[in-house]
């Protein structure tokens, strides 16, 4: 499970630096209502099909000693290019487990509405370069929206829902519908109005793998995601 979660709030937060209580702070982009593609990476490089998101980079969470992430373009799905994540873990043998983990992120340069569509659709694959996952490694989709309201009457900056995948090391097509995105349970803090409000204004998207790896242990292992779109 996941203790803390790094999220870059500057990718809103800057604009809008004083009157973050006021609703109409944050524009939101409103994207077509039919079949609307995040990225299906074919173009080989790290931006996004939706020009409202930055180019894909990869980091680490809850950070402990020698993590590494790299990310570039991969063979895809049934076609000719994916998403890579590569990425190492280490758990230092320090008589604590330090819950790290690697992500795949892009940001929004405002917020975007998800609200409209059923289901977010997108292919994937999970798989260690050498010892084996842990069997309760975890593979999330968490989408932030940074502008919403807390329930303690605070603007955080760190709001998000996740979903959870369950993934294998061959490629699988996920269909997640998105009334099941959800507050994470980790977080006290929920979000005023719901996951609804917080899909209402998405202003990032990313591929969060947990490794839940025992104390003094580490693991290399490659995420691949493809064709991401929401219908």
């Amino acid at each position: 499970m996941m203790t803390r979660r790094t999220f870059r709030a500057f990718l809103v937060l800057a604009s809008c630096p004083v009157a973050l209580g006021t609703s109409g702070c944050f524009d939101v982009h409103n994207v077509d209502q039919g079949p609307w593609v995040i990225d299906d990476f074919e173009d080989g490089d790290l931006k996004p099909a939706d020009p409202n998101f930055g180019p894909w980079t990869c980091s680490s969470f809850n950070e402990t000693t020698n993590q590494n992430c790299s990310v570039g373009p991969d063979a895809g799905d049934q076609s000719t290019n994916s998403l890579l994540l590569d990425f190492t873990v280490d758990d230092p043998p320090d008589g604590t487990q330090e819950q790290g983990g690697a992500e795949l992120y892009t940001g929004a340069a405002r917020p975007e509405s998800f609200s409209g569509y059923g289901e977010m659709v997108l292919s994937a694959k999970l798989v260690s370069d050498g010892p084996p996952l842990p069997s309760n490694a975890t593979l999330q989709v968490q989408l932030g929206c940074s502008s919403v309201q807390a329930d303690d009457g605070t603007f955080p900056g760190t709001l998000y829902v996740v979903q959870g995948l369950a993934y294998t090391g061959d490629w699988q097509t996920f269909t997640l519908p998105t009334a099941n995105f959800g507050s994470p349970p980790w977080i006290a803090t929920h979000i005023v109005g719901g996951p609804t409000a917080c899909l209402e204004r998405v202003d990032s998207i990313s591929f969060a793998v947990a490794p839940d790896l025992p104390d003094g242990q580490s693991v290399t292992a490659r995420l691949n995601v493809d064709d991401i779109s929401l219908q």
